[in-house]
């Protein structure tokens, strides 16, 4: 195709689309303004160069400026329409961010836009905003307006969208150069901002749904807490709920509308606040010994100094995209180093989290769209810091409702530091396990029969729930009710009293299932050996009993006080008069072969799996090892998901008529027949097919293409073929999607109910747009917010369980403490029992800590005394931050 140009010389449009790009090319920075001459031209070239045109040069130059690499990982493989809604997007909020108008009525979208665009950041985001003078946007938002409307809030800050979005791109944006140019007085102003969102835990939650619960969501399907249940306190109801106080906020993304949670504002108030106060060595102690006397446990300044060398709110790396090299470089003291990771998979937990946890009584699917915990992010060395209220101003503040002058940071709030070496373990079914599935498992009791004997190969179960009374209102006034309440947080969400969880260390690997033929087994080489060390496993000693459990006789006083690991002889003692039970997991180890590799391995080099008998002892072969069961669980959802639309599909093509069949080029006329073979072929690809082993055939994977706009000619002429059969394709599926939108909106959504709230009723599914008379657009199409047959990765375990304790060196300076807890799988949610001990090794304290992890390393939440049951009565809770160390 051509355009009349110069004395009516035709000019291929082609060559015109290259040199607008590489116009564009010579100011990467802010919007491309260079076209604006181009489209001034004559009408030819402005047609030509229209986005309405459907060119796909307003594509490449959005992958050329922004960040695109997150949508694709997360979401789905933009086209060129969406990548076109995406650049006109981007470009306003950069016009709006240089306006510098914080009153601008448009304020609370545009930060909302900046946010997510921080959370897709790999440099070139971060620039662009830079550019545009975020900083100084942000910053002036939240020193002139972040108490705006405090006055209808008791006198407190506000928490909403707004300030929860500045507050987080500030601390995006804080570099150790910015803080040291910081005044004293803009650095109290900042701190006395946003203490309030600290202090108070009665009124800010630091997590989407309350500690209390364990097993998620809530409703008919959950074996412990059917209902929501909140008590009252001077600051409204308790315990805090953030997913009811905030709505959830439908973004336009990319042509696409999915539903997001903000992100939670006392976290990041932490994060601000503590990183100006460490700005320099804040724990001094000149009265402590400057050094140790040997083989004496005491603390001294030189532990206070190797404790300040960490900071506990770590800084993010200030990445940032460099133009000429075409590659993102992080800025550390001036210097650019260059980054070889993808700087936006820090924020993939907190991505998933805002997108999947906004309602906490809808039952997802197994399988859900992305992953809020990854294995091993808990494990290492944490260092931070705690802080302590003031008992007195506590009780005030929960008293009372207004906001008071009294409760400053000089009259309310003491630090100490905080130190945690965290290993993590997690449960994984293999073949050789006389159990399927961790679905079914009972809370644990004393009477439970889950188990036969003294050992499970399942998952440590949730807690009993306790039957309380509580009264609530109706119509016909007060009513008074026994119902049950999960009460187990004071154990860090384990059966059995505080304190009584154990652990024998230092297992042997986990049974990957592999039979082995004695006769012909090659011994391996102490180089395989080496190289293929699998990871050890842990045995979990879990209580059965609500009380502190009798061992039985024989035991030592010492085993039943001590918490923690234990010696392995102590093993059939402690499970001797049936109160306790063990379960065993395997202990991550990032230099070591996981079991879910080793099963993996065997499936791919074709070996044998050797299987239980029902009686749980002898073993048999069968013909080949099957893999991670959980990855062929995954392979089966997808293949039953296919299966169901194919069928879907199928039956709207007969329901149509000839006239529809063939508007669609015949592809439907044996609609019945190609879809039970397409069926067929989808389940006999996961090895469910009828009469076909199913494991030499493979399903076809889609490759995903991004397109990168800096290299050859010839590349880029690609990448235009590329976008121009993507555009085909959309414009093809939205007319197919119009067409079927009456027959799909029928479908109802899940009931709580349903086992498996798959499928039939698409919450990510867009919609095909409105025409008028006239066949122009009235209403925009939207598109898919998420690719229908793209899911979370295997998870590897089913369940994570963390322990924990201090170094030789931090013992002596600290005292015994003693870690474990759990990770709730709903929202990767952490929460950890810490049992402090005294210099005579008893225990003296137990405090539970719970938060998320945010930014990959750095884990913020509350702590609170593990004493409190009643989950509707506040309990003593104040602040920590703790960031992983780098070893």
């Amino acid at each position: 195709m051509s355009i009349p140009f110069s004395r009516g010389r035709p000019l291929p449009i082609e060559i015109l689309e290259q040199i607008t790009h590489e116009l564009v090319k010579t100011t990467p920075l802010g919007p491309p303004s260079q076209i604006i001459p181009l489209l001034l031209t004559n009408r030819a070239v402005n047609q030509a160069l229209s986005m309405h045109s459907g060119t796909p040069l307003y594509s490449h130059i959005c992958r050329f400026k922004f960040d695109v690499g997150a949508v694709t990982r997360r979401a789905f493989t933009p086209g060129v329409k969406d990548l076109n809604g995406h650049l006109v997007q981007m470009c306003n909020l950069l016009r709006f961010i240089r306006r510098n108008d914080i009153d601008d009525m448009e304020v609370e979208d545009q930060l909302l836009i900046a946010y997510v665009a921080m959370l897709d950041n790999d440099g070139k985001n971060r620039a662009q905003l830079q550019h545009a003078g975020i900083e100084d946007f942000v910053d002036r938002f939240v020193r002139k307006r972040l108490w705006v409307d405090c006055e209808k809030n008791d006198g407190w800050p506000v928490e909403n969208v707004m300030n929860s979005c500045a507050l987080w791109l500030m601390w995006m944006f804080t570099t150790k150069g910015k803080l040291d140019a910081e005044t004293e007085q803009q650095r109290e102003e900042l701190i006395k901002l946003v203490f309030p969102y600290i202090s108070c835990p009665l009124r800010y939650a630091c997590a989407l749904v309350p500690p209390t619960h364990f097993t998620l969501p809530l409703g008919k399907s959950n074996p412990v807490q059917t209902d929501l249940f909140t008590g009252r306190t001077a600051h409204g109801a308790y315990p805090l709920y953030h997913i009811i106080k905030t709505t959830p906020q439908v973004l336009y993304y990319y042509r696409g509308s999915p539903s997001f949670l903000p992100p939670l504002i006392t976290p990041v108030a932490k994060l601000l606040y503590w990183c100006r106060r460490e700005r320099v060595p804040f724990f001094r102690n000149h009265s402590l010994p400057p050094t140790r006397t040997p083989g004496r446990a005491e603390l001294t300044q030189e532990d206070m100094d190797e404790f300040n060398m960490y900071k506990a709110a770590k800084l993010l790396p200030n990445v940032v995209w460099d133009w000429e090299v075409g590659k993102p470089v992080c800025e550390e003291g001036g210097v650019a180093v260059m980054w070889r990771e993808e700087e936006s998979k820090r924020w993939d937990r907190d991505w998933w989290r805002a997108r999947l946890c906004d309602n906490v009584m809808y039952k997802q699917p197994r399988w859900r769209l992305g992953s809020v915990y990854v294995r091993g992010m808990i494990s290492g060395m944490w260092s931070g810091v705690q802080f302590t209220m003031a008992p007195n101003v506590l009780a005030d503040m929960l008293a009372q409702t207004q906001w008071s002058p009294t409760y400053s940071e000089s009259m309310s709030m003491f630090a100490r530091p905080l130190l945690m070496r965290l290993t993590e373990h997690g449960f994984v079914r293999t073949p050789s396990s006389s159990t399927s599935s961790n679905s079914s498992s009972p809370p644990l009791s004393s009477t439970s029969t889950c188990c036969s004997s003294s050992h499970s190969d399942s998952v440590i179960p949730h807690a009993p729930p306790a039957l309380m009374p509580i009264t609530f209102n109706t119509l016909k006034g007060p009513q008074r009710a026994i119902v049950p309440i999960d009460v187990s947080l004071g154990n860090a969400w384990f059966p059995g009293p505080p304190g009584s969880l154990k652990w024998v260390e230092n297992g042997e690997g986990l049974d990957a299932g592999v039979f082995e033929d004695r006769f012909n087994h090659r011994a391996p080489s102490s180089e395989e050996e080496d190289a293929n060390e699998a990871m050890g496993s842990t045995k979990f000693i879990v209580s059965t009993t609500a009380h502190s459990p009798s061992y039985g006789d024989g035991t030592d006083e010492q085993d039943v006080q001590q918490s923690g690991p234990v010696d392995p002889l102590s093993l059939s003692r402690l499970t001797a008069s049936g109160t306790a039970k063990v379960f065993t997991y395997e202990t991550y180890d990032e230099k070591k072969e996981s079991v879910h590799e080793r099963m993996e391995e065997a499936k791919a080099s074709g070996k044998l799996c050797r299987v239980l008998g029902q009686d749980g002892v002898t073993t048999h072969k069968t013909e080949s090892h099957p893999g991670c069961l959980q990855c062929r669980e995954r392979e089966a959802f997808l293949a039953e998901r296919r299966a169901r639309d194919v069928a879907a599909k199928s039956e709207r093509g007969r329901g149509r008529g000839r006239g529809r069949l063939s508007m669609r080029g015949g592809r439907n006329q044996q609609g019945g027949s190609r879809s039970r073979v397409r069926i067929e072929e989808i389940f006999k690809s996961v090895g469910l097919g009828k009469g076909g082993k199913g494991d030499d055939e493979e399903e076809e994977e889609v490759e995903m293409v991004d397109l990168n706009f800096e290299e050859t000619d010839d590349e880029e002429e690609d990448e235009d073929e590329v976008d121009d059969d993507d555009e085909e394709m959309e414009e093809e599926e939205e007319e197919e999607e119009e067409m079927e939108e009456g027959e799909e909106d029928d479908v109802p959504p899940p009931s709580d109910a349903d086992s498996d709230a798959d499928s039939d009723y698409d919450y990510e599914e867009g919609q095909p747009g409105l025409f008028d008379s006239t066949g122009r657009v009235s209403v925009d199409p939207v598109r898919r917010s998420h690719d229908r047959y793209r899911v979370e990765g295997c998870h590897q375990v089913e369940d994570v369980v963390i322990t924990g304790g201090l170094d030789e060196q931090h013992t002596r300076a600290w005292c015994k403490n003693v870690y474990y807890g759990r990770v709730r799988p709903w929202d990767g949610l952490i929460a950890i029992l810490r049992v402090s001990y005294g210099r005579d090794l008893k225990p003296n304290g137990y405090m539970v800590y719970y938060g998320y992890i945010y930014g990959g390393n750095t884990f913020v939440g509350n702590w609170r005394n593990a004493g409190t049951s009643d989950p509707l009565v506040p309990a003593f809770e104040s602040a920590f931050v703790m960031s992983k160390r780098e070893e």
